[in-house]
């Protein structure tokens, strides 16, 4: 078995303010979820290497499409910049507007780009997946819990691309899925960098 300290690379310019707890995969209730990140473990235990997205069977057997979103890594003057090439069905509820085909950093504000890449700087800097459950609110001003999933892929401990899936559970019948989109401050009650092992 691979230790965690393989997965782990530092990534200039990128800020580490953000709190993360360290877990196993059984922080992730998400029965699909728990699938797909058990799929990527087993890779990755296996190989000792990260496994490539396309040749990533798990995706495809993913029930509900229309939670992810695939996002291409590119390094720019050391720091990692996302382009978009498949957003999720909620994305755009989120940041108020669609980034597929764009970068991420072109595509949103910088206040939203801030909340938008912790995540996902944090899933390159150490090669791991990194799981957060947090709580946004919908039309009528109602709860959801949100729980995001974010994958690793690539080649050794080199990130290419990252798979981010976004389970959402809501118990109001709102046909209007956030308030106001684009705007919301996130209230994080978990986030984590799930370890190998």
């Amino acid at each position: 078995m691979q230790s965690t300290t393989v997965f782990s690379r530092q990534v200039s310019g990128v800020p580490t303010d953000a709190k993360f707890d360290r877990a196993n995969s059984l922080v992730v209730r998400s029965l699909r979820q728990s699938r797909l990140l058990e799929a990527w473990l087993t890779h990755v235990r296996q190989s000792g290497s990260l496994p490539a997205l396309a040749d990533f069977g798990a995706v495809r057997a993913y029930p509900e499409p229309g939670e992810m979103s695939t996002i291409q890594v590119t390094t720019c003057e050391n720091e990692p910049r996302y382009f978009i090439v498949q957003e999720s069905a909620l994305f755009g509820n989120f940041f108020g507007s669609s980034a597929e085909g764009r970068f991420l950093d072109e595509a949103v504000s910088p206040r939203k780009l801030r909340v938008a890449r912790v995540s996902l700087d944090e899933c390159v800097r150490r090669a791991l997946p990194v799981f957060a459950s947090f709580a946004a609110h919908d039309g009528q001003n109602e709860q959801i819990i949100c729980e995001r999933l974010a994958l690793p892929f690539g080649h050794g401990t080199t990130v290419t691309d990252i798979l981010s899936t976004m389970k959402t559970t809501s118990w109001s019948k709102s046909d209007t899925m956030f308030a106001r989109p684009g705007s919301q401050e996130l209230k994080y009650s978990f986030r984590a960098i799930i370890d190998l092992h």
